[in-house]
């Protein structure tokens, strides 16, 4: 019932993954050249890289296929118009790791910006390879007419983050600029120790303070983790469905810019985007359990985040105290 040891901090994710996906590509080196502001062929077309980060500024097609050497991965896109395309790109995380993306995995997460405005937050976890084998690319290439590579055209390009789930829905076409944030939250630890009870506060219209009757009174739900079955309540019921979200009505798909920010008794922390568990795009089922084979939970409190066993770090929280919900400012 304990959690797996993993790597924590984002040097030592990045460069993990980075030797997972150079022995799938068959060599290569990770290392980029830093911001050129154009596109290797006299264009201006760039990626804004901005926020916590040692070098903020344009990133171009050369910056971009630097970014991992040139075993640029491979893959196949979903367009909004049900359409599949081959795409070349590198994967995101290492983007960022030759801009000098700081922070942890824990306390970092990045907003993608499209050209329509369109804003999608990632956690810095999932940028890492799942256990699916997934990334999340910057795309920079297409492939036509089963001849040869091409600048992505259109409004899909000239660059693309692609590969967030198994459709569309947390795409960014046209991509713009990416914002590297460390995340905070008004929540302080308690000295740690067994939770008794956790608030739901921030972005919601009712904000509320959940002992274990009134978690039990939700619907339930359940996940396997570490072989473990959890019951609880799903994080999306719970925010959505209870606490009822507060989102901006001017924006089409508003839950993806919005992330929540869970906190233990001991002060540790862990971000979800609500992308992930809304079940109109990622649907993953994140669970605030409070049960473990059938029994109480003892030690790790009234309540614990449980998220699947999917990512390459573990995201859970024990003696849940407090769970946060923001929307981070354009």
């Amino acid at each position: 019932m304990a959690f797996t040891t993993r790597p924590r901090t984002l040097k030592a994710c990045i460069a993990a993954t980075a030797l997972l996906a150079l022995a799938a590509c068959g060599g290569g080196s990770s290392e980029g050249t830093g911001g050129t502001g154009d596109g290797g062929d006299g264009s201006t077309a760039a990626v804004r890289i901005v926020g916590a980060v040692e070098k903020p500024g344009a990133y171009g097609e050369r910056d971009l296929v630097a970014a991992f050497g040139k075993w640029a991965f491979t893959h196949t896109g979903n367009y909004a118009d049900g359409s599949k395309h081959d795409l070349q790109g590198p994967p995101l995380i290492s983007l960022l790791r030759n801009a000098g993306g700081t922070g942890s995995v824990d306390d970092t997460f990045v907003i993608a910006t499209g050209s329509s405005g369109r804003r999608v937050a990632y956690a810095m976890a999932e940028l890492l390879f799942d256990s699916s084998g997934r990334y999340i690319f910057v795309d920079v290439h297409e492939w036509v007419d089963g001849t040869t590579w091409i600048p992505i055209a259109g409004a899909e390009g000239p660059f693309r983050l692609t590969g967030s789930d198994k459709s569309f829905q947390r795409d960014v076409p046209n991509l713009r600029q990416l914002e590297v944030h460390p995340f905070r939250s008004a929540a302080v630890a308690v000295g740690g120790g067994v939770s008794g009870a956790l608030t739901v506060s921030g972005a919601v219209n009712k904000p509320a303070r959940f002992d274990l009757a009134a978690l039990q009174a939700l619907p339930a739900s359940t996940v396997v983790f570490d072989s473990d079955t959890y019951t609880g309540v799903s994080l999306w019921t719970l925010l959505h469905g209870t606490a009822g979200l507060k989102t901006d009505p001017a924006l089409r798909d508003p839950t993806l810019a919005m992330v929540a920010v869970v906190t233990g008794s001991s002060g540790h922390k862990e971000l979800i985007t609500l992308g992930e568990i809304d079940p109109a795009h990622d649907k993953l089922n994140v669970l605030v359990a409070y049960a473990v084979n059938g029994r109480p939970l003892g030690a790790d409190g009234m309540a614990r985040l449980v998220v699947p066993e999917r990512y390459f770090v573990t995201r859970g929280v024990m003696n849940l105290v407090d769970i946060e919900v923001q929307t981070p400012p354009p």
